[in-house]
């Protein structure tokens, strides 16, 4: 129950600030400091990260052990069964997600800002709500699956 408590708290924070950032600051932001606006974000970013990596660290070994606790978990990455399949899409959505953000603090987050790292982040952040909403159905269809 504590694993299944932590995954949970997990989740709500890494996908809580994903959406939150895409659907409500982001625009705030733009609306309230027009130009200046790129100097919030990249402010915000760099600390709402932080946030963000602890979550998906703690999804991955919470997830881990829920996965261990299930009967039908053949092994990872594996389609034996229905559950598995499932949680295999998942996994991949998830790695996925986790290197688009990566990739956008590590590498986009770098050096000297400019219209296209700006233009690419934005399409990260895109494709990155997309694939939230992509994983929390395929949670909700694994819960169901089990």
């Amino acid at each position: 129950m504590v694993v299944s408590f932590l995954h949970q708290l997990f989740a709500v924070v890494w996908l809580g600030n994903l959406l939150l950032t895409y659907f409500s600051i982001a625009p705030a932001a733009r609306d309230a400091f027009g130009p200046e606006a790129k100097k919030f974000m990249t402010a915000y970013q760099k600390r709402q990260s932080r946030f963000g990596m602890a979550s998906m660290l703690g999804l991955v070994l919470t997830g881990m052990a829920l996965a261990k606790q299930s009967p039908e978990f053949a092994h990872l990455f594996s389609t034996a069964n229905t559950f598995s399949a499932i949680l295999t899409m998942k996994h991949l959505m998830v790695i996925a997600s986790f290197g688009l953000a990566l990739v956008s603090a590590q590498v986009l987050g770098k050096g000297k800002p400019s219209a296209g790292k700006e233009r690419l982040s934005q399409r990260f952040l895109q494709i990155n709500v997309v694939l939230v909403f992509l994983i929390l159905f395929a949670s909700a269809w694994l819960n169901a699956a089990s």
